[in-house]
């Protein structure tokens, strides 16, 4: 009987066993449908399971996710209990929800613009009571078609759009491969520069039903300095600025990346230079300067027309000493050379020293002005060689001869070189003999002055001297030039 009742047993248990394996469950995907509002994709998954045992599964639940074509999980989903009684199949749909709000910026741009195969994974769990576990899975693909495929930027080009800004039109074109989806709205770009300041923005209307390509214009109003610096006024350069660009969607809210994007300034007093400047007289208290100005106007949309104020200051004093100015007109694309005149108050102030020694004069030149209302301003350093009127000036030995009872009369020969550029001198010479502790012995004759510039004068001075003084081996001759431009004492030790 024993026997008898463990073949018994083992038969039973290989019945369930049979009735087990027989109610293997088995699973399929049915069609994805992709339901989006907001910021939120639902995405509806029907999941089919098929009971084809003699006992039926209780606590059935299924997980759901849904990869990408590198393999990442952009979602999770589950659903269940359910029961699923013996020999029926039953269908019940998984709804999972991608929040994009909750996506990277990097996985979410890849979804917009890269169509792609995602994978769904389901897997189930369940139980055939009172002991028995059950597991499942399956696998199927999902076409993604990216809505923004094949999202370019094209070239910009410029033009002139008000006094304070540039429009920037860029060309813009994608593909949008979703069986889905419409985009329609428009979208909006902003540019900042690399401290996060906005300096242009733009819209763009796109109308792109699915499975269509687009192609529109997107236009960047891009706000110009008030003040143009010297690198962008003077120098051709390449601009670098963030863009953050924002598209209409399709009820998932606007679908926003940023890029890096460039372009070349071309300057529009590029090569910008001040030529040596060269001078000759103007009047009695201002010489003349002439400053050769060049520069090419690289610029394609800012057309010269313009007056150029020039101040001139002493770069020791800082005083202002001077002015001019210049009307330039330069359209795009051109070359300009012109001389610039200005100008500049005589240094009489140093003129104990200027008149009898070259030098370099330091000034600083200020330049300001508007084109096409942007305004601009810089400044460049300006040196003048100043050539002495009065240079080497010499004496020879005074002579002395009898005159009347009380005086000699005196011949001195001098000589100096008008080594100035543009300074004639003109006035009087007139002088004073002394002895070396200073007691006045003698005066010279007025000698007219009249000596052009690069010229040398070589003559005598005449005067009268005290018979007492007389036989003196050294005097100090005090020689007083008066000119229109100034009075100046010289002293000079002469040897008798």
């Amino acid at each position: 009987m024993i026997i008898i009742a463990i073949i018994i047993a083992i038969g039973a248990v290989a019945v369930v066993a049979m009735t087990i394996a027989q109610s293997a469950p088995y699973v399929s995907l049915g069609q994805v449908s992709p339901n989006i509002t907001d910021t939120v994709a639902r995405i509806d998954i029907p999941v089919t399971i098929g009971n084809r045992g003699y006992l039926a599964f209780t606590d059935i639940s299924a997980r759901l996710s849904l990869k990408d074509s590198n393999g990442t999980t952009l979602v999770e989903g589950s659903g269940g209990p359910l029961t699923i009684p013996a020999g029926s199949t039953s269908t019940f749909v998984i709804t999972i929800t991608i929040d994009t709000a909750q996506i990277t910026p990097e996985l979410l741009q890849g979804l917009m613009t890269n169509s792609q195969n995602l994978t769904v994974n389901a897997s189930l769990g369940g139980a055939i009571p009172p002991m028995v576990s059950l597991a499942a899975s399956a696998s199927g693909n999902f076409y993604w078609g990216a809505p923004f495929k094949s999202l370019q930027m094209g070239s910009p080009t410029f033009s002139t759009y008000n006094s304070t800004h540039l429009l920037i039109t860029t060309p813009v074109s994608f593909d949008n491969d979703s069986p889905y989806f419409s985009i329609s709205g428009p979208g909006s770009i902003r540019v900042v520069d690399a401290n996060g300041q906005q300096v242009g923005s733009g819209t763009i209307n796109i109308n792109a039903p699915s499975n269509t390509h687009f192609q529109g214009n997107l236009n960047i109003y891009f706000t110009i300095p008030t003040t143009l610096t010297e690198s962008l006024l003077f120098n051709d350069s390449t601009l670098n600025y963030d863009a953050i660009v924002e598209l209409p969607s399709f009820g998932m809210g606007g679908f926003s990346f940023s890029n890096p994007v460039s372009f070349d300034w071309n300057a529009p007093l590029n090569g910008f230079a001040l030529g040596t400047p060269s001078i000759s007289y103007y009047n009695s208290t201002h010489f003349k300067v002439s400053s050769l100005i060049s520069f090419e106007n690289h610029s394609p949309f800012i057309s010269i027309d313009a007056t150029v104020q020039a101040t001139v200051y002493n770069t020791t004093s800082g005083s202002q000493v001077g002015a001019g100015s210049l009307t330039i007109h330069a359209p795009s694309g051109t070359t300009f050379s012109q001389n610039l005149i200005g100008y500049v108050e005589l240094p009489t102030q140093y003129l104990d020293t200027l008149l009898f020694n070259d030098a370099t004069l330091n000034y600083r030149a200020d330049f300001g002005g508007t084109i096409q209302g942007y305004s601009f301003s810089m400044s460049k350093d300006l040196q003048v060689s100043w050539g002495a009127p009065v240079k080497d000036l010499t004496t020879g030995t005074l002579q002395a001869a009898a005159y009347n009872a009380t005086h000699a009369s005196v011949t001195l020969p001098f000589s100096f070189i008008d080594n100035s550029a543009f300074l004639s001198v003109q006035g009087t010479l007139t002088s004073t003999i002394l002895l070396t502790n200073g007691a006045e012995v003698g005066t010279g004759d007025s000698y007219t002055l009249n000596v052009s510039p690069g010229a040398t004068l070589s003559d005598d001075l005449t005067g009268y001297i005290k018979i007492e003084a007389v036989g003196q081996t050294s005097y100090i001759l005090q020689l007083n030039f008066q000119t229109s431009y100034g009075s100046i004492i010289k002293e000079v030790t002469l040897h008798a």
